[in-house]
């Protein structure tokens, strides 16, 4: 059974992002079978493997120096993600360096929004994501 997944998690009186961009992101998941995701969204999975989970973990739940992004970013705005991308993270339990001259993650600031925010909402479980095949063609 495949199961078109997005949740929409909406708190009161706090800053949430827009339903557009709550949900930038289409992904389908089978039991035993690695989810599949639209290909923004697999990319923006290939990114954070490739640039960011030594930080932050494969799973982006963090680590003892970077921080659970499911928390850090659940009330954040796609705008706010951007410039936090842009000009880094200097806090008091982790130091990100910007990345907007990063030509590894600079590119793809809309993909990895995708991905987290499939993540951070429970669409999207840890694990191995595939692509879903493009609209009017099958999957091999």
């Amino acid at each position: 059974m495949v199961c078109l997944c997005a949740a929409l998690d909406v708190r009161v009186g706090e800053a949430q992002p827009s339903l557009d961009e709550e949900r930038p992101y289409r992904v389908e998941c089978a039991a035993g079978e690695p989810c599949r995701a639209d290909l923004a969204t697999y990319v923006g999975w290939r990114v954070f493997q490739a640039q960011c989970a030594t930080c932050h973990a494969a799973d982006v739940r963090g680590s003892s120096f970077a921080p659970d992004l499911t928390l850090r970013m659940s009330r954040m705005t796609r705008r706010e993600f951007f410039a936090a991308l842009d000009r880094g993270y200097f806090g008091s339990q982790s130091t990100m360096p910007p990345r907007g001259r990063d030509p590894n993650v600079a590119p793809y600031y809309d993909e990895l929004w995708s991905f987290l925010r499939a993540r951070i909402t429970s669409a999207l479980p840890a694990g191995s994501v595939t692509r879903l095949p493009e609209h009017g063609t099958t999957a091999n």
